[in-house]
This record gives structure tokens, sequence and C-alpha cells, in this order.
């Protein structure tokens, strides 16, 4: 009975309003008022017998009115406009002022509604760092980086500058890495901020993917949940995403009745990943698939809700993501102009011991000029003091400074071993002990995953009733499907050969004019690609990727400066220097940034020319000092040279390959094509990566 003098009032007032809105010369009768006024009448009417809730809640038509009187648990907000719709009148002229006289007469004022809504993911935490740690420590107790805390404390700024001098209340979920970002985010007030009210919410703590997290079960675990799907898939005594939904949408209950009972203009959710995109899914009644698509926030993202008055509910602001990386770009730059500027005044200042002739160029007045070799050294040490500011001036977590300061030693120490060979010109024997040796450092400080997940044509050969899992899992611990392997100490050998390889290959596939650095800078822009793509994607190695481009970065600009002299005709040599530090430059890389099947994709034609040159390389056939192109003269062509000034046969290398196929050419055209065969191969790799490894495993990124 207590709602027939609205009804009543609300019916006047429609009538009033038609007089308001026409001009006097077009009034309405009386008649088409009333018959208005009825149809108002009628559907506020259906709305309190039911009518409307018969029909399934009815997304918006629910929420707000039946929050305020029925206490359904859909507090979505004021939905008035679906009403409109059912009875045909949300196209009329009178639509927006029945909707505001809707809210105010029909509607009890909404007096807890804050202005904005602001949902925050903590700091990047030492789990980000080390998924290892999860195998040690609860995952409640896991600690932000400094990383982390400043990006805390970079949120506060942010939200400081969005809401200005409102009240604020925080609501923080329990672990100590969201309370942590909490505390950082309220210095951003000051003394006042210790006053700003917060409690623990446990219901929008992380999804519990289990007590201890151990590597090798949880990759396993991931795999099954790809197949399974994301949102129902439940970790082994954890949570699935609709897990979290249902704790989630208990919590927005409790909130709404929270801002009855409080006058904040602001409320802060300090979270997780998985737990805001809930919210949102929750709140903006996203599909489950729609669910599966997102990406969850970066660390120290968050993203404002503002409560329009209007539409009566939180409409999606912005999403304000708050990196604290300085660019590179400043020392890039400066390291490009300084090798550019630097390798003609130190190939000046050469010893003669120390300068060659183009054994491309024999028989011509340019065969005859000595040429600086080994100038590799001076793009190698601006390289590695580019590498020494960027930890300096642009890495600020003590983790990360830690992986690049080795990854620095082992590069630095094939610098050194690269300048002793072009010195007193080892035998490869002693060659092929200094890239483990120089990756020493890095593999002892290794602290990543050393599982690996086998493709699945061939995971049947492992599986738990196999004879080679019978063997080798003594071993190397097999999971019971045949999926997963634990490599351990195998793992590192692993690494080191790759180390090796990547050194040496540069250092066999030379000869021509702007090879070694031609190749290492298309090999180098496809790291840096890949790095780019996957950072782009939200993958799990998400901040390896940062580091590995810290890495390729500045070496793309010292090889660009070493480029432009050394491409043809070549003012200097880059000799083994060069060669060496590159490869271990991308061994680094792959090795920090998770990627080293992706980066021996990328060296395909490196590995092509070892397979061919196998037979040279172990005697079987005749291998001279020498296997470079033969100079013709007479016509200024390169022609294959021989395995021996009496034989018809080439020299086993791709270079020479290339003048067998494709016939005699000039050197720079040769070199073009050399490069371009390099290029496709990496976009050749990239199709691999991202294409045909779809078939090859069960989930690819």
């Amino acid at each position: 009975m207590a709602l027939v003098p609205k009804i009543v009032a609300q019916s006047i007032l429609l009538a009033l309003s038609n007089r308001t809105v026409d001009n006097d010369d077009v009034l309405r009768s009386q008649q088409t008022w009333f018959s208005y006024a009825f149809v108002h009448l009628m559907a506020v009417l259906r709305l309190f017998t039911g009518n409307l809730r018969e029909r399934g809640h009815m997304g918006r038509h629910t929420g707000y009115w039946w929050q305020q009187y029925h206490g359904a648990a859909e507090p979505t907000g004021v939905c008035v406009d679906g009403l409109w719709d059912d009875v045909g009148y949300e196209s009329s002229e009178y639509g927006f002022l029945l909707r505001r006289f809707t809210c105010l007469l029909c509607c009890k004022k909404k007096k807890g509604f804050p202005k904005r809504l602001i949902l925050v993911r903590h700091g990047e935490s030492e789990g980000n760092i080390d998924p290892l740690l999860y195998g040690r420590v609860p995952d409640n107790a896991i600690h932000l980086t400094e990383l982390g805390y400043e990006q805390a404390i970079a949120v506060g700024e942010s939200i400081r500058q969005i809401v200005g001098k409102e009240t604020m209340r925080f609501i923080v979920s329990p672990y100590v890495r969201t309370i942590e970002t909490f505390c950082g985010i309220r210095k951003a007030w000051g003394i006042q901020g210790k006053v700003i009210p917060w409690t623990e919410e446990p219901r929008i703590r992380e999804q519990d993917f289990g007590n201890f997290q151990e590597p090798m079960k949880m990759r396993e675990c991931k795999a099954q949940r790809r197949r399974f799907g994301c949102f129902f898939y439940r970790f082994p005594s954890g949570e699935s995403p609709a897990d979290v939904y249902d704790r989630v949408s208990s919590f927005l209950e409790s909130l709404y009745r929270m801002f009855d009972k409080s006058s904040e203009e602001n409320y802060v959710l300090v979270t997780h990943g998985v737990a805001i995109r809930v919210i949102l899914m929750r709140y903006f009644k996203y599909r489950i698939s729609d669910f599966e698509r997102l990406e969850n926030f970066r660390n120290g993202e968050f993203v404002v809700l503002e409560f329009n008055e209007y539409e009566g509910k939180f409409m999606l602001k912005t999403i304000v993501s708050n990196d604290v990386h300085i660019h590179q770009d400043g020392i890039n730059i400066l390291s490009y102009i300084t090798v550019s500027l630097l390798i003609p005044i130190i190939g000046r200042l050469m010893p003669v011991k120390l300068s060659g002739k183009d054994l491309c160029k024999r028989g011509t007045p340019a065969g005859d000029i000595p040429i600086p070799e080994a100038l590799g050294i001076v793009s190698g040490i601006i390289y590695i003091l580019a590498l020494i500011l960027t930890v300096l001036t642009v890495v600020d977590n003590l983790d990360v400074k830690r992986m690049m300061t080795w990854g620095i030693v082992s590069i630095l120490s094939m610098i050194l071993l690269g300048f002793i060979d072009d010195l007193s010109d080892l035998r490869w024997r002693h060659k092929l002990l200094f890239p483990p040796l120089a990756s020493l450092p890095l593999l002892i400080n290794y602290a990543g995953l050393t599982t690996v997940v086998l493709p699945k044509p061939m995971r049947f050969l492992f599986m738990k009733d196999k004879i080679l899992y019978t063997l080798l899992n003594p071993i190397v611990p097999i999971s019971d499907g045949g999926d997963i392997a634990e490599l351990g100490l195998f793992y590192y050998l692993y690494m080191g050969m790759m180390a090796v390889f990547c050194t040496n290959a540069i250092n066999i596939y030379a000869g021509v004019n702007g090879l070694e650095a031609g190749q290492s800078f298309v090999i180098g822009a496809a790291v840096v690609v890949q790095n780019v793509w996957q950072i782009l994607l939200r993958h799990d190695n998400e901040n390896f990727h940062y580091l590995s481009l810290m890495f390729m970065t500045p070496y793309l600009a010292t090889t660009l400066g070493l480029l432009k002299h050394n491409w043809y005709p070549s003012r200097v040599f880059v000799g083994d220097t060069f060669c060496y530090y590159a490869g271990m430059t991308f061994a680094v890389c792959g090795i920090l940034g998770h990627f080293s099947k992706t980066l021996l994709l990328f060296f395909l034609p490196q590995v092509l020319n070892f397979l061919y040159s196998i037979p040279q390389l172990l005697k079987i056939v005749p291998c001279p000092r020498h296997r470079l192109p033969k100079f013709n003269a007479k016509t200024g062509l390169l022609e294959p040279s021989t395995i021996t000034p009496e034989s018809t046969r080439s020299n086993y290398t791709i270079i020479n390959l290339f003048l067998v196929m494709f016939g005699p050419m000039k050197e720079n055209h040769l070199v073009f094509a050399l490069l371009a065969f390099q290029v496709l191969c990496c976009i050749l790799a990239f199709f691999i990566r991202y294409g045909i490894s779809g078939y090859l495993y069960d989930f690819v990124q």
C-alpha cells in the first residue's frame, strides 16, 4: 500500500511532463496525456507484480529495482532502460523524463554509491621473477620485489591524481604481496594515508593453485587446463576460476551492502589478476569465452570504474599502467654513435700484426691494401659498457640485476677469449673450450625450470608402460603421460652445448664482407620481434622477454655501428672477437629469456651450414685452412673454392653451395643473397613457432 501514493504521484507528474516538453501550439489532447500515464502506470504495476521477474531476471531489467524492493542478488545498478523497451516507450520523446521520474519516485535514492570503484593488481612479486619459489614458499607469504614496491608507489600517485581530496576506502586481499602493495599505495597520501580506512577481504584472494606448487606438476596441470578449459579446470587441492567466481559473487553482494552503510566516495580493491578478471566478468556479465580470451592485468596496473548517475551503474572508465622502467633508447643511440666514431680511429691505431688482406679481392689493388682486423673488440667493449649502464640506470630489481650481471660476465669472457684468439690464432680444439668456460657463471646462477615438454608425436614412446620410460625414468623423471620430462643436470648440459654451437656457428659461416655482422643483425632483429610479440601476448615468461630485450637492443645498436664499416667494400674486419661474443649474446638471451628452441630456429642457416660442413670438420673430407670462395680477377666474380687445388669438389659451406647453385656472382650480390636467405629462414622460424608447433604441443602462445 505504501507504493500507491508514489505511483499516483508518478502518473500526475507524467501528465505534467507532457505539457512541459510540448510547445503551446502543439499541446496534446488530455486523452493522450492519460493514455501515456496509463501505459506508464501499467509498466510500473507489471514490475511490482513480478511479470518482468518471471522472464528470468532479464539482465538489465533486474538489479537495482529488485535490490531495492525484493532483495534480489543481482546488484548491477539502476537498469530502468529495459523497462521502457518492454512497453514500447523507449523511442518516444517522453522517454527521458519518464526515466528520470521513475528513478526519483519509484526508487529510493541509492545513498551509498561511490563515485569510483578502482581495481588494482599487486606489484611485481618474488614469484613473478622466480616461479620455483612457489614450490618452497606458500603463495600467500610471497613478498613484493623492489620493483613491485616502486610500482605500488606509482599506483598510489596515479590514484591520488584521479581522486584528489575525495574520501577513500581500501579493501585488500590478505596475501602479503597485496598488503605490501596497499602500504606502498597509501604512501602517496603521506601521514594522512595511515588513517585511510581499509579492511582485509579473503574472498578476493588469489586463485588457489594448491599448497606448494611443484614446477613439474604445475606444468602438467597447466597443459591439462589448456585441454580442459581455463574457467572450469580445478587445480588439485586448489580452485578453478569458477570457484573464484562464486566467492567473488558473494563479495559483491556484501560490497553493495557496504555502499549503503558508508559514505566514502572511492573504493579501491587491491587484489590479484584472476580476481580482477572475475570481478569484471561478474559485473559486466561477460561470457565464459570472453573470460578465457582476457589476459591478466600486469603488475601495478589498475582499472577505474566510474558510477554513471544517469545509467545508474558503474562504467569502465580507463585502464592505467604504471611502468617504472626507463627506456633504453638513449643508451642505444649513444652506443651506435660511439661505435661508428671509434672504429675508424681505433683502426688507424691498430698494429700491423692485427691487419690482413681481403682474400676475396686477391689480384686487385683492393686486395693489396692492409685492413685492420679484430675491430669487433671496439663494438664488444661499447656493448659491455652499454649493458653496465643499463644495469645501473634502468634496472631496479635486484634479481634482474643479478641475472644481467652474470650474463655480462659470460659475454665479457667471450670478448676477451676471442681477442686472444685474434692475437695468437688458437687451434680449433682449444676454441671449443672457450664457450663452456665463459657460460659457467651464467649456468651456475641459472634458477629457472629444467623441465621440457615433449612433442605429442613422441609421447607414446615415453608413457609409463613403455620400455623407454622404464630405462630413462630413474635418470630423467618423466610424467606418466610421457609429456613432461625433468632433465635436471642434463638441461644445464644442453644450455652449455647451445652456447658452444652459437659462438662457433657464426664463426664458421663467414668470410665475405658484412656476412658475420649482417647475419647477427638479422638474427638479433628476429629475437627482438619474438620478445616484443610475447610481451604483447602477455606470456607467462613476459619478464624474461623484457630481460632478453635489455641485452638485445644495445647489441643491435653496436652491431649496426660495426656493420657500417664492415659492409662491402669492407674497411675493417670484425675478427673472431665479434663472432664469439655475438654467439654468446644470443645464448644468454635464449637461456635467460627461456626461448632456446625458438632461438635455434632463427639459426637455421647456421645449423644447415654446420651439418653440411661436418664431413670436413671431422676430417672425413680434406679441409683447407680457409674455405672462402675463390675470386676470379678476370671476371671480378666469386667462384666456389675446392677442397684441394686438384679437386673439382667445392668446400662444404653454404656460401660455396650458393655459388654452385646460382653461379659465380659479385661479392656484394652474394652477401645480399645470403642475408636474404637468413631473413627467409627467420620468417620460416616464426611460421614453425606459431603455426606448425600447434600440431606438436598442446598449447602454443
